[in-house]
């Protein structure tokens, strides 16, 4: 930098002292492999000594790039992918497997278990002798709910049959009427 301080020169020296990024535009697949965005000067470049700088990498970027996709093997990652759903239908089939033992266990120990009434009172076990049974309650509402539709069913059935009954058995009269009227006149 001069001792005037002229501010191209300052201009140039701050691009040259530049810690940015190279952005490289290329489009890139995140589907397949894991990749950076942003191209780092770091790893292309290494201090040897003082102010002088030796390239390490020989390969460019984007050469870099399109042996990377070319050694990348598709159809050892799509049989990867087939594995992993097997797997996953594996352990959902043994976790549907392990519910219902467990469901029939749950059953089978509450069949097994029962209220031993010898332990208790005289009055204890009259009390509970004497409450409702609930399960036969609930059986018989659960019966009642059908035969509510079918005879409600039946009733308005038997409302509109009621009605073209009615409507039949006057015409029949208003006809019969007429009948007699007929025969009286003549």
């Amino acid at each position: 930098m001069s001792d005037d301080g002229s501010l191209s020169e300052l201009a140039i020296e701050a691009d040259d002292t530049s810690d940015l990024p190279k952005i490289i535009n290329k489009r890139r697949s995140s589907i397949f492999q894991r990749r950076s965005i942003t191209h780092h000067a770091e790893d292309d470049v290494a201090d040897t000594c003082g102010n002088e700088t030796e390239i390490v990498n020989e390969k460019s970027q984007p050469q870099q790039e399109l042996e990377d996709e070319d050694n990348f093997d598709l159809n050892a990652y799509i049989m990867c992918l087939k594995n992993e759903r097997e797997e996953w239908r594996k352990t959902l089939s043994e976790r549907k497997s392990q519910r219902r033992r467990l469901t029939k266990q749950e059953l089978n120990i509450g069949k097994e278990c029962e209220l031993d009434l010898t332990i208790l009172d005289d009055f204890e076990r009259s009390f509970l002798s004497s409450r409702p049974n609930y399960h036969q309650i609930s059986k018989n509402v659960n019966n009642l709910v059908p035969l509510a539709v079918k005879i409600a069913t039946l009733n308005n059935h038997i409302n509109h049959l009621n009605e073209n009954l009615k409507i039949v058995m006057e015409e029949k009269i208003i006809e019969s009427t007429k009948q007699i009227n007929e025969l009286d006149k003549m």
